[in-house]
């Protein structure tokens, strides 16, 4: 339960009531215009306010004999170690309602009649209305009721100065704009219209400003989660540090791979048992904690000190230095030094508290908060359904003493509602936690934007004759007062209220119309992905949903809810089966509208994300799928070879390994091995007779996939160099790339040579991890790919491709520039005008009408369908006619 608007006469008393629920239970503490209330728990006490809070959860403000002044936004914030959610409501203080003044508009919506702007401008209309003391403000386009969003604001000042915004207008946003002041003794409305026109050919395009972006946008992604590593990687790693002589010194590391790797200790890139006093050193452990500990430090053990850590699969190392002073020189009193002194350590972060999923409503505001542990402090950036949070006034991220990491949303819209992450990434790893928000808008929320105006010069006295009176008495309003506004054509005359508006009014039918449609959708694995649609018409429509033509029923794992004016879908643990084309139909007697939206499910490499949100009465079944393919190779009699990919489903599948159609048994020179990630062939002592096509063949009760290598086998004294051959690019990185912002971007490369090779993307010259947001593939035969799903500018780089083997090493590099829309010399085609709903009786024709502009007029091919499938040309009953840029349907 949420606090909601009140008006109260003065010296009435009046109670403002919510109802938080959490576990911990949450603390309440409540503010008025931004500022908290006295006599709260740790506040001065205030004998005009009194708080009252029940078991079941409800917090009551009580304010005994309201005052004038007493009028304002009150809010109620309920916090906990795991997040903060606030609620807001807005009291209005009168002298009685024989003190009120009807709304009336001084300044019409503005600045004219008519308004014309260029599609992808900002939208500016404001009026001026004049009431007393309150007021409330709700915007229509075309009939259709506007809501508060990213794109659209609207504003009340307390002179009467209403506004709307509207970011970017498109052809949609055309239509007749009507601003509807009401309170409790009349109304007033106003209207323009607004014409969208294309923008001039070669004109820039308005790009957003931003006020705040964020900083670590630009920070290169932190390396794929461990500690699972075939790679050795250092869970902790030392940091450089000073003792004292005499001092005992630990040197702490941890270092995980598969296999195990060898670690070894340098001094001066010596090994210590190089040196004569190497008996103080002492090395201890045997993994995954490794440590180096010397006993009674001495001056000349001042050095730099290395970690060694490889295995087949590569090498890792950390570099510290230690300086070791004299005793009573720069490390302060001798007499307060500890005797053992351990180094220091970066570690790699970890997820101490996560992110609990939050419910809120339309315009409140709040918080979520997770506490992540490493050292030192690491970096923090948030993200809402994979795309990095830019920060600003109404999105605020900080990070607390103890790593507690803080995201407030201000002010929440309705687009604000889908899955926010936070990431904590150093140089070791990132760790990662999440959790979903779900906006709801409030039933009661009628006005668009609510508050007290300031009085009015002329109004009289409440003790005399008043300006307004009750609704049940006619009226009519005197001249008003001259406004800083010039209306159009003078002061509009306000109708006289009348006592027939006490009596219930008939809605008048109308035919379904969207005020809110889903949106397309792009989710991995695993996730909950939700479709929302809001309507209005007159009688209640009803929706049905249907995917790729096949209506959706309600299963384990997809649901579809209606909530007043509010259609859901939700579909939980997304599988590849669920990506399609989802279609919305609302119908009514009076019409019918529908809108569609695709959904996109990527198959990921590594264990499947969990979304806090997620359930399932079963397990997502998903057809294995091939991330890193085996390569072909060339060895030698006698030789080793392994070939090895990459594989995931669900349930996890069975994996078996054929040459030339033949199952390869597990024997003395073959190991066949599967993970759960990795599929492996293991050749030992190669002959002659093992050449051949190798194919993996993977399979679970979702269904079956295979890939093939060829394995080529030469005599130990053929003069081939087959096996020999250094990486060569055929194929390089372009010299130059455009892409466009927000779009997917993949460069891919060809190599020729002795496989397998070793590929590294690198950044300006920084290696690349293999993670979400830049996601290295091998596309077999040679080619391999690095794939960035959501361009932003910090993207802009020189991109190298690095690739080795045992022979020799490659280079390619090539620079991609981040452009604002599409790429050059691309000028996208666009719909300037869709198909509209058609009412026809049975019996009679029909047409249908759209309108495509193309401005380089390529080739197009047209295809029209009925209730998702294709009309056929020789269908005759349908006529498809192509006139320019309209192109025309008749039933």
């Amino acid at each position: 339960m949420r606090l909601r608007d009140r008006r109260v006469q003065q010296t009435f008393p009046v109670r403002l009531t919510c109802q938080a629920v959490g576990c911990p239970e949450p603390r309440v503490v409540w503010e008025k215009d931004g500022q908290p209330l006295q006599g709260q728990p740790g506040q001065q006490h205030d004998e005009r306010y009194s708080f009252h809070r029940s078991d079941d959860g409800f917090h009551t403000l009580e304010l005994t004999g309201a005052l004038l002044e007493d009028a304002g936004e009150y809010s109620a914030t309920a916090s906990s170690p795991l997040g903060a959610v606030t609620c807001r409501c807005t009291l209005v203080v009168d002298k009685g309602i024989r003190a009120y003044l009807a709304p009336e508009f001084v300044a019409e919506v503005g600045p004219s009649d008519e308004v014309e702007v260029c599609e992808g401008e900002d939208l500016y209309l404001f009026a001026m209305v004049e009431a007393y003391p309150s007021v409330g403000v709700v915007w229509h386009r075309d009939a259709v009721r506007l809501r508060q969003s990213q794109h659209t604001t609207a504003t009340l000042d307390r002179d009467g100065r209403v506004e709307l915004c509207i970011r970017h207008v498109t052809s949609h946003d055309a239509g007749v704009y009507t601003c509807t002041a009401s309170n409790e003794v009349g109304r007033a409305s106003s209207a323009s219209r607004v014409r969208v026109v294309a923008a001039a050919r070669g004109a820039p395009k308005a790009t957003p400003v931003l006020k705040d972006d964020v900083d670590d946008a630009a920070a290169s992604p932190a390396p794929a989660d461990l500690p699972y590593s075939k790679e050795p990687a250092f869970i902790r790693k030392p940091r450089s540090f000073d003792v004292e002589e005499g001092d005992n010194v630990v040197i702490v590391c941890e270092v995980v791979g598969d296999p195990k790797p060898e670690v070894s200790w340098l001094r001066d890139w010596l090994k210590p048992d190089y040196y004569h006093h190497s008996p103080q050193f002492v090395r201890v452990g045997s993994g995954p904690e490794y440590r180096l500990e010397i006993p009674q430090v001495r001056l000349d053990f001042t050095g730099t000190y290395a970690i060694l850590a490889r295995n087949e699969h590569g090498d890792a190392k950390a570099i510290i230095s230690l300086q070791v002073f004299a005793k009573g020189q720069g490390m302060g009193d001798d007499s307060k030094r500890r005797t053992v002194k351990r180094g220091k350590e970066e570690t790699l972060p970890s997820v101490v508290q996560p992110l609990q999923d939050l419910r809120c409503c339309d315009g409140d505001a709040v918080t979520l908060e997770c506490r992540v542990d490493a050292s030192p402090e690491p970096d923090v950036h948030w993200k809402k359904d994979g795309k990095l949070v830019r920060l600003n006034d109404n999105y605020q991220a900080e990070l607390l003493e103890g790593g507690r990491a803080r995201l407030r949303i201000q002010r929440v819209v309705a687009e604000d509602e889908g899955q926010y992450s936070c990431v904590a990434f150093n140089s070791l790893g990132r760790a990662t936690t999440a959790a979903c928000l779900v906006v709801d808008v409030p039933e009661e929320k009628e006005n668009l934007v609510s508050g007290q105006l300031d009085r009015p010069n002329n109004l009289r006295s409440a003790g005399s004759t008043p300006r307004s009176t009750p609704r049940s008495t006619p009226r009519s309003t005197p001249s008003r007062s001259a406004s800083p506004y010039i209306p159009r054509g003078g002061l509009r005359e306000v109708a006289p209220t009348c006592p027939g508006l006490d009596r219930p009014r008939r809605t008048r039918p109308s035919a379904p119309r969207f005020y809110a449609v889903p949106h397309n959708r792009v989710a991995e694995l695993g996730e909950t992905v939700r479709f929302q649609c809001a309507v209005a018409g007159h009688p209640q429509p009803w929706a049905r949903w249907d995917k790729d033509g096949q209506a959706c029923a309600p299963t384990a794992r997809m649901s579809i809810t209606e909530r007043d004016d509010v259609r859901t879908l939700e579909v939980r643990q997304a599988t590849l089966e669920d990506a399609g084309l989802y279609r919305v139909v609302v119908e009514n007697d009076y019409g019918r509208v529908e809108a569609t939206a695709r959904l996109e499910v990527i198959g990921h490499r590594g264990a499947r994300p969990q979304s806090l949100r997620a359930w399932s009465a079963s397990p997502a079944r998903t057809t294995p799928a091939f991330g890193r393919r085996p390569a072909s190779q060339v060895s030698r009699v006698g030789g080793e070879v392994t070939l090895s990919c990459d594989l995931d489903g669900s349930p996890s599948p069975v994996t078996n390994w054929y040459k030339d159609g033949e199952l390869v048994l597990r024997g003395s020179r073959a190991t066949p091995s599967w993970d759960g990630r990795v599929c492996r062939l293991a050749l030992r002592k190669v002959r002659a007779a093992d050449a051949g096509v190798y194919t993996c063949v993977a399979a679970n009760d979702a269904g079956e996939t295979r890939c093939s290598a060829q394995l080529l086998v030469l005599d130990k004294g053929d003069p081939s160099d087959a096996d020999r051959r250094p990486p060569v690019f055929v194929r390089g990185i372009p010299r130059h790339t455009d892409a466009a912002e927000g779009k997917p971007l993949e460069l891919q490369v060809e190599l020729r040579g002795s496989a397998p090779f070793q590929v590294v993307w690198l950044k300006n010259g920084v290696e690349l991890p293999d993670c979400g947001d830049f996601k290295q593939l091998s596309l077999g035969d040679g080619r391999f790919a690095l794939r960035m799903q959501d361009m932003f500018p910090e993207d802009a780089a020189t991109y190298s491709c690095e690739a080795f083997n045992g022979h020799g090493e490659a280079r390619s590099h090539g620079t991609v520039t981040v452009l604002d829309g599409a790429p050059r010399g691309a000028t996208a085609a666009t719909w300037t005008k869709t198909p509209l709903g058609v009412m026809a009786s049975p019996g009679s024709s029909a047409s249908f009408c759209a309108r495509l502009s193309d401005p380089q007029s390529r080739p197009r091919r047209v295809t029209w369908s009925v209730a998702g499938r294709s009309i056929a040309p020789d269908n005759i009953k349908y006529q498809v006619v192509e006139d320019g840029d309209e192109l025309l349907l008749h039933v």
